[in-house]
């Protein structure tokens, strides 16, 4: 019966903890509902699930068969002696002992201007990722034949270490974990088990769009980073750049700072500005003084997946001229006349 639980991650009874847990990283995430939506992938994936189950014993249940083969292949390799003390913590605290999430997620930061932002594009990018070899499937050698039960640990991967204190389960330094001793290499990936892979990265973003938000790149399953780490998702994450002129507010309302010369601040009138790719016209009322604000209703930033628009503030700076010549001083003092 254990032996099906292993065909079915397409593996032999004599693979490791860890060869079950990356087979089962591997095939949840090849299967998973959510990537492949359908009756047949809900029942493989379930499948999946319970073999790792079932060889890892995390049901619980009493399974004489798995516990018998568990006792028998753990007193075959056990390893008495004291050992040192330094190596023990060494091995207990390793990174190869940690499990990495079956699940894990890549975030490409993409900056954008506010106008991209505001009008929406479509993202490309080439990238440069790792994908499990197609003949392998990240074992690194493609059939069991090539390979033997590692003597120093019977397939376990470890080896047990009794110290004065306790005892503990100490990586197989012979087969590093795997159980198994290659002998020939996959030569597709020449045991690397991945190979590289350049990936063309499209997506439509649409108008609208804040800092922080994600949007999941499909069609791009199996890619695995320089460390082997599976990634099931890839994200773009957006973010705006500041500009000097004009910003955006955390309620998505557009300020921008416009110059309006002196004349026209005090007689007021209409002026307008480019802003977001459009010419607004903004009415300036009499006697608008330096950094007064003006509210432009509905003329502000598109709202994602909506025909509606935020505010617009526009910030006035009030320009004085640098010289001025014969004519305009003699305008000028007649003006002063009647406000000095």
């Amino acid at each position: 019966m254990l032996k099906k639980y292993y065909e079915i991650l397409g593996l032999n009874e004599n693979s490791s903890l860890q060869e079950v847990k990356k087979a089962y990283r591997r095939l949840a995430m090849k299967y998973h509902p959510d990537r492949n939506p359908g009756k047949e992938s809900e029942e493989k994936f379930k499948e999946i699930k319970e073999a790792y189950e079932r060889i890892t014993n995390k049901d619980n249940t009493s399974n004489e068969e798995f516990r018998e083969y568990n006792e028998r292949s753990s007193n075959q390799s056990s390893y008495e002696g004291n050992g040192d003390f330094e190596d023990i913590f060494k091995s207990f605290f390793s990174e190869d002992n940690y499990d990495s999430e079956f699940v894990k997620e890549k975030i490409i930061k993409v900056n954008i201007s506010i106008l991209q932002g505001h009008r929406g594009f479509k993202y490309k990018s080439n990238i440069n990722l790792w994908k499990l070899c197609n003949i392998c499937e990240g074992r690194k050698y493609d059939s069991v034949s090539k390979t033997k039960v590692c003597y120093c640990c019977n397939g376990l991967g470890f080896i047990k270490k009794i110290s004065s204190f306790f005892s503990i389960k100490q990586q197989c330094s012979k087969c590093k974990g795997k159980g198994i001793i290659i002998f020939d290499y996959c030569k597709k990936c020449k045991g690397m088990g991945r190979i590289r892979s350049k990936e063309r990265l499209s997506i439509e973003v649409p108008k609208g769009v804040l800092s922080g938000t994600r949007f999941r790149i499909e069609g791009l399953k199996d890619l695995i980073d320089l460390e082997n780490d599976i990634y099931s998702d890839i994200y773009i994450e957006i973010f705006l750049k500041s500009e000097k002129n004009i910003s955006l507010d955390k309620n998505g309302n557009i300020h921008a700072n416009i110059k309006v010369f002196f004349i026209n601040s005090i007689l007021g009138g209409s002026v307008k500005s480019n802003i977001l790719g459009e010419s607004i016209k903004i009415n300036i009322p009499e006697c608008t003084q330096n950094n007064d604000v003006i509210l432009v209703s509905g003329k502000g930033y598109n709202v994602i997946n909506s025909n509606s628009r935020t505010d617009l503030y526009i910030h006035i700076y009030v320009v004085n001229p640098r010289s001025i010549n014969n004519s305009q001083r003699t305008a000028l003092l007649k003006l002063k006349q009647f406000f000095c």
